[in-house]
């Protein structure tokens, strides 16, 4: 990772990248729908159900794992007022979305993010098809958001393509982050697809299946001169045990890739990170960034936080430098796809229709007979 002559650029990783986003601003305005990328049992959905009632939008739930796609739908059709869809993607079939180069990297793919950017993407092409504007993405582990705060963010997509409600607490952070934020104070949280805020007429992108699909998603609109993602109020979100081994080995591909590619963007433009240069640089910097809080976890009795720090440590110096860059390349080229394939998306007008053109049909609960049935 060493012996590279030094780009002309700076080259660092940052604890922060606040610098990079503006501060929200704008009146109130409506929200066209809200994206639920579920997969936690399904009392945990009630707040974003909640959310869209008092809203009155219509909320788009894809379910699978620990949510029950039968039981999201009667949680749903209890609260009144909540427009829901419910959508069972257990077992999706491969032609929902374009086939894309980035999710053919088993380094990338090998990671925890499941089928999160499945869910997003589904929602970026079911919400232009049936003429939304704005979206929200949501997680379902996402708490303390009210209706006067998502109208505010959706107000400010006048100015800017993406505005983020970021997770302080239980903070949105890697292993790694979470782990410096226990023995460092210059740790800081940026905003994440967990409560987005995005513009369907601005965005460009999509999210690709790693660990920080969100940033990357992000990343063409905080360029020098696009600039165009703004933070607006925090929010809160589920506690979880960040410290897992199999977390830091899993995560460490999407956190470098994530970090190299924003980190890039203080000084520079996208175009610098492509070279296998710039992350023999950073691949250094993120080795000191990581060993640097080994010992202070230790002393501070974080054995787990440390424990997971050389974890990292480890799968880090199994990756490599050429690799980030290849990857990026193959990001570059399904940026275009996908923007072709967008270009091509069949305008519907309902929501059911816009699934149905991928494939997907809604579910309800039979009342009847308690058993679960489609739409026809």
């Amino acid at each position: 990772m060493t012996g590279v002559k030094p780009l002309s650029r700076p080259v660092r990783h940052h604890s922060s990248h606040t610098g990079l986003l503006a501060v929200a601003q704008g009146g109130n305005a409506p929200l066209s729908g809200i994206v639920v990328p579920a997969g936690r049992p399904t009392e945990n959905l009630e707040p974003a159900l909640r959310l869209s009632a008092q809203l009155q939008t219509p909320i788009l739930i894809l379910c699978s794992l620990e949510a029950v796609p039968g039981d999201v739908a009667e949680l749903a059709a209890g609260i009144p007022g909540t427009q829901a869809t419910v959508v069972d993607l257990t077992d999706p079939s491969d032609g929902v979305l374009p086939q894309l180069a980035t999710s053919k990297f088993h380094d990338g793919t090998m990671s925890a993010v499941g089928d999160l950017s499945l869910k997003r993407n589904i929602g970026l092409v079911a919400g232009r098809a049936c003429g939304w504007r704005s979206v929200l993405f949501l997680d379902d582990d996402v708490r303390d958001l009210n209706a006067r705060v998502v109208r505010r963010a959706a107000g400010s997509l006048e100015h800017y393509a993406a505005v983020g409600m970021p997770a302080t607490s239980y903070p949105d952070n890697s292993v790694v982050c979470h782990a410096r934020r226990l023995v460092f104070d210059d740790q800081d949280v940026f905003v994440s697809g967990s409560a987005l805020a995005v513009d369907l007429d601005r965005v460009c992108s999509f999210f690709p299946q790693v660990y920080n699909e969100d940033w990357l998603f992000l990343a063409p609109h905080l360029q020098p001169g696009h600039r165009a993602v703004a933070r607006s109020r925090a929010v809160q979100q589920i506690e979880y045990d960040p410290f897992k081994v199999q977390r830091a080995r899993a995560e460490e591909f999407g956190d470098v890739l994530a970090e190299g590619l924003v980190g890039s963007l203080h000084s520079g433009a996208i175009a610098d990170a492509m070279a296998v240069g710039y992350w023999d640089e950073f691949f250094d910097h993120r080795l000191r960034f990581i060993r640097e809080a080994v010992d202070p976890c230790y002393f501070s009795g974080a054995i787990e936080a440390a424990e997971a720090l050389e974890t990292a440590d480890t799968e880090l110096q199994r990756l490599s430098p050429r690799l980030a860059a290849d990857y990026l390349w193959a990001w570059q080229d399904d940026l275009d796809t996908w923007q072709r394939y967008l270009a091509n998306v069949r305008i519907r007008g309902y929501l059911v229709s816009a699934l149905g053109d991928l494939g997907l049909t809604p579910v309800r609960p039979d009342t009847r007979s308690g058993r679960r049935r489609t739409y026809a």
